[in-house]
């Protein structure tokens, strides 16, 4: 479920589908959602967790009662406050892992 949207990205299928390639990352389909708020589409899709790398999307996500992770980036640590969150890839990998333990 991405948020890359026209006019900020001209062809935000492709950048996605090249991005999701680039970083060997499996999928079964892709969402594209016209706002930044991906909670509907979550729900639509059975999401039970997040992983997003936008604070602001994990606060909306967390509001509409949908479990969000963040997966840090640049955005300033004010942003991030208060979310759970992993660093890298294989945080996210050992976070899931231990999801699955629960």
């Amino acid at each position: 479920i991405s948020n890359r949207v026209y006019p900020a990205y001209k062809e935000p299928v492709r950048v996605t589908l090249d991005w999701l390639a680039r970083n060997e990352i499996p999928y079964t389909e892709l969402v594209i959602t016209k706002s930044i708020d991906k909670t509907e589409e979550c729900r639509s899709c059975g999401v039970e967790i997040m992983f997003d790398d936008n604070p602001e999307n994990c606060h909306y996500l967390i509001a509409g009662g949908i479990r969000c992770c963040c997966v840090m980036t640049d955005y300033p640590l004010s942003q991030r406050e208060g979310l759970e969150h992993v660093n890298n890839w294989e945080e996210l990998y050992r976070y899931i892992c231990e999801m699955q333990k629960k």
